[in-house]
């Protein structure tokens, strides 16, 4: 990609975040309970909360203690996305690995879905939030509730592997997104990661892919083709309670055993 004066500003801001790495305590207003998420839902989504609370077990009842109402509803949202979309009758097991994890918050649902070793990678892990607290002190002190589980600060370019069981949520195919969460046009290579996230999928393991809206989609497909990696499209993500107002769409796809 060309290099430009915004491009510079990013390299720049991202450098000085990569640099400064020392953080406030991860402290966040935490939803306390359910009903501060159930209470802005319809009927549909309290039954199906209700369904996947009973489903998933005691877990799910220190989420509130763990995650603000956004992030609950998020998590709860991931968990019955992975249930339906990803595993199903599938075999699927760990360890696996996040990829793009941002503070680490889908881990409770990554872990209660598939139990086991969860590793959590983040490329731009040292960004800040007001409270002067960054996204890897945040999903350290989540992965210390998951002791299989880590937060990694970094590139997963540099994790070896093997994993059994691969997310990646939003990957940045489409050089408007990264440019707009402030990234440096060097780190646009979906290709390049891609390839690697393939080479260390372990025989028989499963990568879950889902993007934003049918552009990506259409993009994610030639990603696909173009490592000859034969992905079923899973279509449109039908959720009652999606907390999204565009359409997200996901992908499987199995590596030869």
């Amino acid at each position: 990609m060309p290099l430009d004066g915004g491009d510079i500003l990013r390299e720049i801001a991202f450098r000085w975040r990569s640099f400064a790495k020392i953080s406030a305590p991860a402290w966040k207003n935490c939803a306390g309970s359910w009903a501060r998420l159930t209470e802005t839902l319809d009927s549909a989504g309290v039954e199906e909360i209700k369904h996947l609370r009973a489903q998933f077990g005691p877990d799910l009842d220190e989420w509130p203690k763990r995650l603000t109402v956004r992030e609950l509803h998020e998590a709860i949202y991931l968990i019955d996305v992975l249930q339906r979309y990803a595993i199903g009758t599938n075999r699927v097991t760990t360890p696996g690995l996040d990829v793009g994890s941002k503070n680490g918050t889908a881990l409770p649902a990554l872990a209660n879905a598939v139990p086991g070793q969860w590793d959590l990678v983040e490329i731009d892990a040292h960004r800040r939030y007001a409270t002067l607290a960054t996204r890897r002190a945040h999903g350290v002190r989540i992965s210390r509730q998951y002791p299989r589980s880590r937060f990694i600060a970094g590139s997963v370019t540099e994790l070896p592997g093997p994993y059994g069981f691969v997310t990646w949520i939003l990957p940045f195919i489409d050089p408007a997104p990264l440019a707009a969460w402030g990234l440096p046009n060097r780190l646009y290579e979906p290709e390049r990661l891609l390839e690697h996230v393939k080479r260390i999928i372990a025989p028989g393991g499963t990568l879950f892919v889902v993007n934003q809206g049918e552009v990506e989609y259409d993009i994610q497909h030639g990603l696909f083709r173009a490592l000859d990696m034969s992905a079923t499209p899973l279509g449109k993500i039908e959720s009652a309670i999606s907390p999204f107002k565009r359409d997200r769409y996901c992908w499987r796809w199995t590596a030869p055993a």
